[in-house]
C-alpha cells in the first residue's frame, strides 16, 4: 500500500514539473533546469488536493462510463490549471477549473481525439509485442507455450494498456496546458501583447 502510494505522488511530481516546464516555454520564460524541479508548495499541494478529488470522481463513476469523459475532462483541466494557484485554498482550484469549462466542446473533443489515439497506441503496443514474439519462436529451447500464455493473459494486457498510457499522457497534458494559456490569454489580452511582440520582433530581423 506504501509502495502505491509513493508511485503515485512521484506520477504527480512527474506531471507538475512536465505542466510547469511547458507553461514556462509557452511564456517564453527562460530558467536553469534545476528551477523547472522546484515546484512551489502551494501549488504542488493544490495540485494534489484536486487530483484526488477527480481520482474519486473517477472511481465513483467507473462504471457508468458516461461520465468518464467529462471526470477526465476534469482531470485534464486540475492538471492544467495548477500553476495559477499560487496560495493554499480549498475552494480556489475548482473555481479555476469552472472557469476552464467555457469552451466544452472543445475539451471534450480533445478528449475524444486522446482516446483514440490511446486505442491506437494500445494496438500498436501489443500488436508490437506479438510479432517480437513471433520473430523469436524459433529460438531454440524456448518454451513457446508459455510465452503465449503470459502474452495473451490479462496482466500483460493491463501491462500494455499502462504503456499505451504512458506513450500519450505527455501530449494530452500539453494539449490541456495549451489550452488553458489561450483561455487565459484571450481573458486577460495577453494574446495581443504577444501578437505585437511577434510583429516586432519581425521587423527588429
Amino acid at each position: 500500500m506504501l509502495g502505491i502510494l509513493l508511485a503515485y505522488l512521484l506520477a504527480l511530481y512527474g506531471r507538475a514539473v512536465f505542466i510547469r516546464a511547458c507553461n514556462l516555454r509557452l511564456r517564453s520564460v527562460s530558467l536553469r533546469p534545476s528551477a523547472i524541479w522546484r515546484v512551489p508548495l502551494a501549488q504542488a499541494a493544490t495540485y494534489l488536493y484536486t487530483s484526488l478529488i477527480t481520482l474519486v470522481l473517477f472511481y465513483s463513476f467507473a462504471l457508468t462510463f458516461l461520465a468518464i469523459p467529462m471526470v477526465l475532462v476534469l482531470i485534464g483541466l486540475s492538471a492544467a490549471t495548477y500553476p495559477f494557484n499560487e496560495r493554499l485554498d480549498l475552494i480556489r482550484p475548482f473555481k479555476e477549473i469552472w472557469q476552464s469549462l467555457t469552451q466544452l466542446k472543445i475539451l471534450l473533443a480533445v478528449s475524444f481525439v486522446f482516446s483514440v489515439a490511446l486505442l491506437l497506441a494500445f494496438v500498436n503496443l501489443n500488436a508490437a509485442f506479438q510479432f517480437s514474439l513471433g520473430l523469436v519462436s524459433e529460438v531454440a529451447g524456448l518454451d513457446m507455450p508459455a510465452w503465449e500464455r503470459i502474452f495473451s493473459g490479462n496482466h500483460f494486457k493491463l501491462l500494455v494498456f499502462a504503456g499505451a498510457c504512458m506513450a500519450v499522457e505527455p501530449f494530452w497534458l500539453a494539449a490541456n496546458v495549451v489550452y488553458i494559456r489561450k483561455l487565459k490569454a484571450k481573458h486577460s489580452g495577453e494574446d495581443m501583447r504577444l501578437w505585437f511582440d511577434l510583429i516586432h520582433a519581425g521587423r527588429a530581423s
